[in-house]
């Protein structure tokens, strides 16, 4: 019987893990249609991995983070929304959890500043290839990382308020009778 309900937890985590795929995908897919809303769809979109981060942890995250992104630089035109979600708002989702279980609070945020560093410096670079998006002078390289780096913290505080407030730990566990 335990090898029976172990098996069925596995589907259903499977399951899970897809529809919340296909409606990051669906997001992303949104997005690239209405452009005006590109950052938005592609924030919502990592909401999506980060519910999965949050309920079956960090493999499983990312598993469903690659099926997105492949999906989507696959199936969608490039275009902001894909950019944004694959270099920050679904990786970053996906990890953020595991960032703050293995690092005391100094070492998080100094984890954290590298890992916004390496994800801002691949988003600029394709940016630049993909989308000939290309930032002319330092001050404004910088004017950008900074803009940026304040948005992705301020977006860091709100998930970490959602993961410890346990409101949406609550919604997503099953109160079965």
């Amino acid at each position: 019987m335990k090898q029976k309900s172990r098996i069925s937890s596995t589907v259903r985590s499977v399951a899970e893990g897809g529809m919340l795929a296909a409606l990051a995908f669906v997001l992303l897919a949104l997005g690239s249609v209405f452009r005006v809303a590109d950052i938005t769809t592609s924030v919502l979109a990592g909401l999506c991995i980060f519910i999965v981060e949050l309920k079956y942890r960090t493999f499983r995250a990312l598993a469903v983070y690659l099926v997105t992104a492949v999906l989507a630089v696959l199936l969608l035109p490039v275009s902001w929304t894909v950019l944004i979600f694959v270099c920050f708002s679904g990786v970053y989702s996906a990890l953020k959890r595991s960032v703050e279980i293995r690092f005391v609070r100094p070492f998080q945020q100094i984890v954290k500043l590298l890992l916004f560093t390496a994800l801002y410096t691949a988003f600029a670079a394709l940016a630049e290839n993909l989308l000939n998006f290309a930032l002319q002078g330092t001050v404004l390289k910088v004017g950008a990382f900074l803009v940026v780096g304040a948005a992705f913290f301020a977006a860091d505080f709100v998930m970490s308020r959602l993961m410890t407030s346990g409101v949406l730990l609550t919604l997503l566990t099953n109160n079965r009778r």
